[in-house]
């Protein structure tokens, strides 16, 4: 800059204005506050592009930085206290003012994973568990790690505080190690419905609910004070296998009795001396302490050697330096493996989240929640389509489903490109309903043992307000051209012929999913409604009734993608993902022209009648997974307002 003081300088009196420049009407002076505004305004608007300006070129500047520089002696550090998401949501103000980087997406952990296992460089792994990584993704973590384990490098891990989630991704390591006042939750799976029906009777509002068939009970929420049998079933069907794959992996990893850590757990358990005394963890150490072993295990008896340097200070010569997964992939980390010809990509689209029709509108700051809108999917899907250098797509479905026409349009878009490449379904931690349905148009589906899949089924749950306007004494008149104008007009009670009649919508819909299953997996109707029934499975189930063509995760898929369009197993394969990364400063710009950011909990409040202030404070008091399900029942209810029928998972709660 330019600026100088002007301070010391002696400047003339400033004379007079001349008199014609003196306001000679002594009448109203109402120009004078519009002048005022508009200054403002431009004010406003210079210092809005001076801001945009200056992150312009701070976003320039992070994206012209080198590559991350990773040194000798490094450990590739696993936080995982973000969960491991399918892909990630950026802020792009995030690096621009120093704030924490986001979670690292789930590919690029096992890309990372496997990197360092042939990196010089990298010593180990140090993994800080989290409570929130879905048991399909956490099993294929672990797997990935076992891998990694060949390479002679270190595992370690460190719970300050978790459950039985947080302890399946560590149970890998060498070591686990807990502080003293640490706290481990080992008491078993377990999950609790929330049912809003008493709630509604008290404002005159009652559901009317048609499920197809049986096990359909998404709309229990609303209709009910409690579980159904079928319900109560195929959860506990669903636990005890997720329960049992848990035992399995811990009584493996650690050598122990699996009848004995079954008793173990059945008493209920929380401190780590209890952990330490029964073989679960190894040690007890802070994170410093824990920081200074892994400094031990590296550099030996030379861990605390220091030396003085320039300006006379001691500092350490042998330092622990530890790198996230986001910055070591920056680094281009070395491998020995061949890589495929760059006109032979994978192109994988990420449908994340409950199912519903348009574009997405994201948060202009990063975050919110994840969502599958039918326009993004069908564009990411025309993308890969007309890209010539991608030869095959993984659809890599994380849904509990949702609306049906959205759905609908994404099956028809996933048909018309697999006439083109091949289309894979790879299943995450949930692919049920209209997450099944999508996976149903591909050419393979590929499920992970414990994905919870299939509810192929159809879901109504119409409000009905006429006993809230009996009890406010409200009347409601109309005038009518046909016997059925006023069809499923919620201010009156639903006739049975209403009923029927809606019952007959949904069960056309129901047989168009069943028979388009059956048709995509080769099997007679009555077969396949016999496996429907709005019944969710677990990936291991599913496969056994023929519902899915492949076990295992996403690394299976990508063996498979390779093998359709004739590359070596062993290659490494350049991937395109979608949505696609964009210039974060770009990224920027495009959402803050979009309307505001929906935050959950101003929504929630909205959609519940109360005042977000108190709704805030007593929202922060429930359980993460009692949030988790009033979210989804009321993220139905908005669907519902658009759309009758939905095909969308029961509202369960499940260990993650």
């Amino acid at each position: 800059m330019n600026d100088f003081d002007q301070s010391d300088q002696q400047r003339p009196p400033m004379p007079p204005p001349p008199q014609y420049y003196r306001q000679q009407n002594s009448g109203s002076k109402w120009w004078i506050p519009i002048v005022i505004i508009l200054g403002a305004i431009g004010l406003f608007i210079a210092v809005i592009f001076g801001v945009i300006a200056y992150l312009g070129s701070e976003f320039q500047n992070m994206a012209s930085e080198p590559q991350t520089k990773v040194t000798e002696n490094t450990v590739l550090y696993l936080d995982l206290a973000s969960g491991v998401p399918e892909y990630t949501k950026e802020n792009p103000f995030e690096e621009a003012f120093g704030g924490k980087s986001s979670a690292s997406s789930f590919f690029d952990v096992l890309n990372a994973i496997s990197r360092a296992s042939e990196d010089d460089r990298i010593k180990g792994i140090y993994i800080k568990p989290s409570l929130s990584v879905p048991m399909a993704r956490a099993v294929e973590i672990n797997e990935a790690l076992r891998e990694f384990k060949e390479s002679g490098k270190f595992i370690y891990s460190f719970i300050e505080a978790g459950n039985e989630s947080a302890y399946l991704s560590a149970i890998t390591s060498d070591s686990i190690f807990m502080p003293v006042e640490g706290m481990l939750e080992m008491n078993g799976y377990g999950s609790n419905g929330v049912f809003f029906k008493g709630l509604m009777k008290k404002f005159g509002v009652e559901f009317t609910t048609i499920g197809f068939e049986d096990f359909k009970s998404a709309g229990e929420s609303f209709s009910r004070n409690s579980y159904s049998d079928s319900a109560k079933y195929q959860l506990r069907v669903m636990l005890n296998h997720m329960y049992d794959t848990f035992l399995d992996e811990v009584s493996t990893s650690r050598d122990l009795n699996k009848d004995d850590l079954r008793a173990f757990i059945d008493e209920g358990h929380y401190v780590a001396t209890d952990m330490m005394d029964f073989g679960l963890i190894d040690g007890h150490f802070t994170e410093s302490e824990m920081k200074l072993f892994m400094k031990k295990q590296i550099f030996g008896d030379d861990y605390d050697a220091t030396e003085v340097n320039d300006q006379g200070k001691r500092t350490d010569v042998n330092k622990l330096r530890l790198v996230k997964v986001g910055k070591y992939l920056r680094s281009n980390p070395p491998s020995s493996k061949e890589v495929a010809e760059e006109d032979k990509q994978i192109g994988i689209i990420y449908a994340t989240g409950p199912i519903s029709s348009g574009h997405s509108d994201s948060n202009p700051f990063g975050g919110g929640d994840y969502e599958v809108k039918s326009g993004d999917i069908v564009k990411y899907l025309k993308k890969a389509r007309e890209d010539d250098d991608i030869k095959a797509i993984i659809l890599r479905i994380d849904s509990p489903g949702g609306s049906v026409i959205a759905s609908d349009e994404m099956w028809v878009e996933i048909q018309k490109t697999r006439k083109v490449k091949p289309v894979i379904a790879s299943m995450s931690s949930v692919a049920a309903s209209g997450g099944y349905y999508m996976a149903m148009a591909c050419d393979e589906i590929i499920a992970h043992p414990n994905t919870i899949t299939g509810s192929i089924g159809v879901i109504l749950s119409i409000p009905n307000l006429s006993g809230m306007m009996d009890k406010l004494d409200v009347g409601v008149d109309t005038v009518n051209t046909s016997n059925s104008a006023q069809f499923l007009n919620g201010l009156y009670p639903f006739s049975n012929k209403d009923k029927e009649k809606l019952k007959q919508f949904a069960g056309d819909i129901y047989q168009r999913f069943v028979q388009k299953v059956a048709d995509s997996r080769g099997m007679t109707y009555e077969e396949t409604r016999s496996k429907a029934k709005g019944r969710v499975w677990l990936g291991i189930d599913a496969y056994d009734q023929g519902l899915v063509d492949e076990l295992g995760g996403l690394g299976k898929a990508l063996q498979i993608a390779k093998k359709k369009i004739d590359i070596d197993p062993d290659k490494l394969v350049y991937i395109k993902r979608y949505p696609e990364k964009v210039d974060s400063f770009e990224e920027f710009i495009n959402k803050l022209v979009n309307k505001d950011s929906d935050d959950v909990k101003l929504d929630l409040a909205k959609e519940l009648g109360m005042d977000p202030v108190s709704f805030a404070t007593n929202w922060e008091m429930l359980p993460i997974e009692l949030r988790k399900q009033i979210r989804y029942s009321i993220e139905l209810a908005k669907m519902g307002q658009q759309e009758k029928a939905l095909v969308a998972m029961p509202g369960l709660i499940l260990p993650n």
